[in-house]
């Protein structure tokens, strides 16, 4: 695969291919950027290209394969039109073109698991929209809108909203899907998450990130890292204790009100002043079976939500560090958490413990193994090969 720039101006500069394939470098003397605006296509077998142009490199994802690995979907902007074209991986023909009319831009897509429903939006805050489109009929499913929507809508379209809620989703952020595909998990810029019945598109359950988890709330527990500092001639707790005598261990909290620790620095992209980063959520995936669906926000940053979607219980872990990535079992209804330290976290639905990574080792990030007996523990410069049954 390839990225090409725009041919007509002699850039004294460089663009390299990134792994998303929509890397921006800025020219070297006059600091512009590069635009993204071509995807080309090589095949291994005979070597040839396909390209596609018109790219629209404004978005972090822009073009989504199908999980069938049958279809392309690609984002393209031309002449300030955003349109969604698929093609068929079998020639790399266009199948179809997609207007879609209604959205004032189209900022992301994705595919249902079975591959049968895309769906494309805008997140723009006040002009946030959902189109939910059918590539087996061949025709648009829903329309998804949020309540702060300030455009109308047409004679021929049909609206889901979710305005029966006491919390009115706003914006679009991120979309998933459950592996089955029976919900749709949307949120949006107030820290709130709406999911979708995928037969009737209508709103099924909700959750607010709340920073404080009230006496009421009987359906949420709270789990906490706490520090146990062990003194070398003695049991008891102390605050000379050495770092490598503390002891990492969670608690469930039974006390409420609980506070849910907000960060507190101003964070910067690139270490530039002028491009403040936007606290949203950043971590939304489903477990295996579906059932759960774990949560973060970049305003809590060592705070993940893991919601029961069937009983819409919480479960709320609040750590000591930043969290930097989490990984679900591909099997069993078990989640790893890593905050970029030398310990890390296991949640399952009966509990939460906490334990040191092998050799004292940093972890970064992980991948499991297939059979959910095996993980890759990945760290800065090294990984770790980790059994569940005591062997490294």
């Amino acid at each position: 695969m390839e990225i090409q720039t725009d041919r007509r101006k002699c850039w004294p500069g460089q663009c390299l291919v990134g792994t998303r394939l929509q890397t921006h470098h800025h020219c070297c003397r006059f600091k512009s950027k590069l635009a993204v605006v071509e995807l080309c296509i090589w095949s291994l077998i005979d070597h040839s290209v396909i390209h596609i142009e018109d790219l629209k490199s404004s978005t972090n994802k822009g073009f989504e394969f199908s999980p069938n690995g049958k279809h392309l979907a690609v984002i393209v902007s031309d002449n300030g039109q955003d349109t969604v074209e698929i093609y068929k991986t079998k020639d790399w023909k266009l199948s179809r073109k997609l207007i879609c009319e209604g959205l004032a831009c189209i900022d992301a897509l994705c595919w249902s698991p079975n591959s049968e429903i895309i769906c494309i939006w805008c997140a723009i805050s006040g002009l946030a929209k959902m189109i939910i489109y059918s590539t087996v009929t061949e025709s648009y499913e829903a329309i998804f809108q949020p309540d702060d929507n300030k455009r109308t809508l047409g004679s021929k379209e049909s609206l889901t909203s979710c305005n029966h809620f006491d919390e009115k989703l706003r914006g679009l952020e991120l979309v998933k899907w459950m592996p089955s595909g029976q919900l749709l998990a949307i949120s949006g810029h107030n820290e709130t998450i709406v999911l979708l019945n995928c037969l009737t598109w209508n709103p099924t359950l909700q959750l607010r990130l709340e920073p404080i988890v009230k006496g009421g709330n009987y359906l949420s527990r709270v789990f906490k890292e706490c520090i146990l500092k062990e003194s070398k001639d003695s049991n008891r707790a102390t605050e000379k204790t050495p770092p490598s005598n503390d002891k990492h261990i969670m608690e469930e909290v039974g006390s409420r009100p609980v506070n849910i620790p907000i960060v507190k620095t101003v964070t910067y992209i690139g270490g530039d002043s002028s491009t403040l980063a936007i606290h949203t959520i950043d971590i939304m995936e489903f477990s295996a079976c579906g059932q759960y669906l774990s949560i973060r926000h970049r305003i809590y940053p060592g705070a993940l939500w893991v919601w029961d979607v069937r009983t819409n219980a919480v479960d709320i872990i609040i750590l000591q560090n930043n969290i930097s990535a989490i990984k679900w079992n591909p099997i069993n209804p078990r989640l790893l958490i890593f905050t970029e330290s030398t310990h890390m976290y296991e949640w399952n639905p009966d509990e939460i413990s906490c334990s040191s990574t092998p050799r004292g080792m940093t972890v970064l990030d992980a991948r499991w193994h297939p059979t959910s007996s095996i993980v890759a523990l990945c760290g800065y410069n090294r990984a770790v090969i980790y059994r569940f049954d005591g062997q490294k």
